[in-house]
């Protein structure tokens, strides 16, 4: 709360204000008695006008003075304070109550000791006017934490700006918020880049925390779960395009492998997982998680990602599509204007979407989806399209049209275009 109290100066403020009150009362009331008195020779109306003015002014005087004496005891406090967390930050409602009498017109400052956000809390043009025991709703606060901060206790007060306004004696203004009803959550876990034999691996999470965290990478070479939920992701560096999946964690998934620690260091993080080199022939698969653990004062915490599947990339010729095509769809496919070599991504997936006939006017969209393809591109109604299907969400931003397509990829987009 905020209260601001000078006794002092509120006693003769009030006495100056009785004292106006009674000349304004006893010169309207001598006015009304005896008007003959004052007025039979004001031809000109100037004693008439004079008493009204020093009328006017009195009772203006004692409003004023009334006004701040009533304000010098003001009470104002952070009454109460919600936060809820939304994808793009919080949601804030504040209630600023008053708990003394009335305030004018005064500027208020909402702000927290953390980020240093504020706003000014007003209700009119000229400021925050409240009577005593009103509250006012506000839930223009705009709050946003960092990413580095994922709990603890945060102070929000309110702060009086006017100048004029008594010296402010600040008692139990703060209303303590407590973060850590938000537990962490990670939100990713990908692959930002990769090289021959080197993969760079970051996160994002939903972290309010202010305390260390350190993290561990956790490797397998087995697990049990259902393809149904595998999910296709793809990372772009150098011009080129490395496929993987991502598995979501359960109990039953998360037993079922023997994970290993790899790595304990900062993120982002460069693992050597295939040490043969990325895109040699292996029967190497690898599933990789990533543990962040919290320290807190009451307890040590700990979050895991979902799982990322790194399985060796399988590349394929004409003469592999067209004996995909037949067990998937039956029939033989015409391939031969391919080349023998292994299939490039932009020939293969429009000859896949004119091979199914697709209507590619119903699947077109002004929003550009790849950075490297633009309209007049042969392949660019193609691309764009293929990002109307479920699985593309996580494709990465460039189509790369000359890298080779995978062999999970088209099976995807087969999938997709046989049921379109």
């Amino acid at each position: 709360m905020l209260k601001y109290v000078d006794n002092k100066n509120k006693k003769v403020n009030i006495k100056k204000a009785i004292i106006y009150t009674v000349l304004a009362i006893l010169s309207l009331i001598v006015g009304l008695i005896s008007p003959s008195v004052f007025m039979k020779n004001d031809t000109s109306g100037f004693l008439r006008t004079s008493m009204f003015q020093i009328l006017d002014s009195a009772l203006s005087n004692a409003n004023n003075l009334i006004d701040e004496a009533i304000t010098t005891d003001s009470d104002l406090a952070l009454s109460k304070v919600i936060l809820r967390k939304i994808p793009d930050g919080y949601e804030t409602v504040f209630k600023v109550k008053n708990e003394g009498s009335f305030v004018k017109n005064l500027d208020v400052m909402l702000a927290n000791d953390l980020t240093k956000d504020f706003v000014i809390v007003k209700n009119s043009d000229n400021g925050l006017t409240l009577n005593p025991g009103e509250e006012l709703i506000v839930n223009d606060y705009d709050f946003q934490m960092d990413k580095n901060f994922s709990g603890g206790d945060i102070n929000f007060y309110l702060k009086i700006l006017n100048e004029n306004v008594f010296e402010a004696k600040t008692e139990n203004n703060f209303y303590k918020v407590s973060m850590d009803e938000y537990r962490p959550t990670v939100d990713d876990f990908f692959i930002s880049s990769f090289s021959n034999d080197q993969i760079v691996f970051d996160y994002e999470i939903n972290d309010f925390l202010m305390n260390e965290k350190s993290f561990e990478i956790l490797i397998s070479n087995k697990l049990e779960y259902s393809p149904i939920d595998e999910k296709y992701r793809e990372a772009f560096a150098d011009g080129r395009i490395l496929p993987y999946s991502e598995i979501p964690l359960s109990d039953s998934v998360f037993e079922s492998g023997n994970f290993k620690m790899v790595e304990t260091q900062d993120m982002p993080v460069s693992v050597n997982v295939f040490k043969d080199g990325l895109y040699e022939n292996t029967d190497k698969t690898y599933y990789l998680m990533l543990k962040i653990n919290f320290g807190t004062e009451k307890a040590h915490r700990f979050k895991y990602s979902n799982i990322l599947k790194l399985s060796p990339i399988e590349y394929v010729d004409s003469d592999d599509l067209s004996a995909l095509l037949s067990d998937m769809v039956g029939g033989v496919p015409d391939v031969s204007h391919f080349s023998s070599e292994e299939l490039l991504r932009g020939e293969t997936v429009k000859f896949l979407f004119e091979y199914f006939e697709t209507d590619m006017e119903s699947m077109q969209s002004k929003k550009l989806f790849f950075k490297d393809l633009k309209p007049g591109n042969d392949y660019y109604q193609f691309a764009q399209a293929l990002k109307k299907f479920n699985f593309a969400t996580d494709l990465s931003e460039y189509f790369a049209e000359s890298e080779k397509i995978n062999k999970e990829l088209i099976l995807r987009i087969i999938n997709e275009l046989k049921g379109y």
